[in-house]
């Protein structure tokens, strides 16, 4: 009976975590940088600090990013976008509520170029039985918001990979672009402070450089 129930679970969250395929939206924006303070993100989004530092205090995160880097506004509608991923009326899962947190970056750039690298964030405020990692293991977290949730857009390479995350239980999936051949890209799931999140880091050129900043991320000690 709890294999069904956990089943039918995250059958839901498939059909609600649909972000993954808006991703390669980033490919296509214009070439046109955002700056920090044109980009309306709601609160718990995070900052960057002088450029190179990214920090979460919701998610008790700081990566340090090579290079120079700036917001572009959510995970799921880069850009200057409005409304998205909003609460769903008819859900019993544990990502209803929508995402918390919801945050997009990329690599500063010289004027008419592409950004080279790109950072995306969402993160979901778990609760109740959610939390309770024997009924929900990670690895079925990582599956519904990663692994089953490519599109046509991303390819993996290989399977989930087991790992530690700043210290914490992880999943990545490592992938490529099916759209441009110079794309790359690793998806992590993870957990913390009670969130549930994805992280998925985009490189044109370079993979490994964004790959070991964002796998060299710190989370405040006394984050569960």
């Amino acid at each position: 009976m709890k294999k069904s129930k956990r089943s039918k679970v995250f059958t839901e969250l498939f059909q609600v975590i649909f972000f993954i395929q808006v991703f390669c939206a980033w490919l296509l924006l214009p070439v046109v940088g955002l700056a920090q303070d044109e980009v309306m993100l709601p609160v718990n989004q995070g900052q960057i600090i002088e450029g190179s530092t990214y920090q979460n205090p919701a998610l008790s995160m700081t990566i340090r990013l090579p290079g120079k880097w700036h917001l572009i506004g959510k995970a799921t509608h880069p850009g200057l976008q409005s409304d998205s991923n909003p609460p769903q009326s008819k859900c019993s899962g544990p990502f209803c509520a929508g995402l918390a947190i919801d945050v997009a970056m990329e690599t500063d750039s010289k004027p008419g170029t592409h950004p080279q690298d790109a950072i995306f964030l969402g993160a979901y405020k778990l609760s109740g039985e959610y939390l309770d990692r024997h009924k929900f293991p990670l690895k079925s977290f990582a599956q519904s918001m990663v692994a089953r949730n490519l599109g046509n857009n991303w390819v993996r390479d290989g399977e989930l990979v087991y790992f530690k995350l700043g210290g914490k239980p992880a999943y990545r999936l490592d992938i490529h672009s099916s759209r441009d051949s110079h794309a790359t890209g690793f998806a992590y799931v993870s957990e913390t402070g009670g969130y549930v999140f994805f992280l998925l880091g985009i490189a044109i050129s370079s993979p490994e450089n964004l790959k070991a900043a964002i796998e060299d991320l710190t989370f405040m000690k006394n984050q569960n």
